[in-house]
């Protein structure tokens, strides 16, 4: 599993929980990292941070899509905002999954 944040405290607590149920996990903090890490190793899973410092969110998703091993892989969006939940709805971004701020 990739998972893409920049907050330590944020990524600490996804770490314990997904290491305790057994995950494997790659921790990188920005967006250039994640696709570096896509186009060298094929995830089951990515969660990226909606949040992300440059915005580059919805491009770095676009990429990782492009890329064949990333093509059908589940991508978690982590911290949605209301116009990233509207951006996000395009069909170009494949399987997502969108946990939004909002209660």
């Amino acid at each position: 599993m990739l998972l893409v944040h920049h907050e330590r405290h944020m990524v600490r607590q996804i770490q314990v929980a997904l290491l305790r149920q057994g995950h494997h996990l790659t921790i990188v903090s920005s967006c250039e990292e994640a696709i570096d890490k896509a186009r060298s190793t094929p995830y089951h899973v990515v969660m990226i941070d909606a949040a992300l410092p440059g915005g580059r969110c919805a491009a770095a998703i676009r990429e990782m899509r492009m890329l064949p091993t990333m093509a059908g892989v589940p991508i978690w969006v982590i911290g949605a905002e209301k116009e990233d939940e509207d951006t996000l709805k395009d069909e170009s971004f494949g399987p997502l999954h969108v946990l939004s701020r909002r209660a």
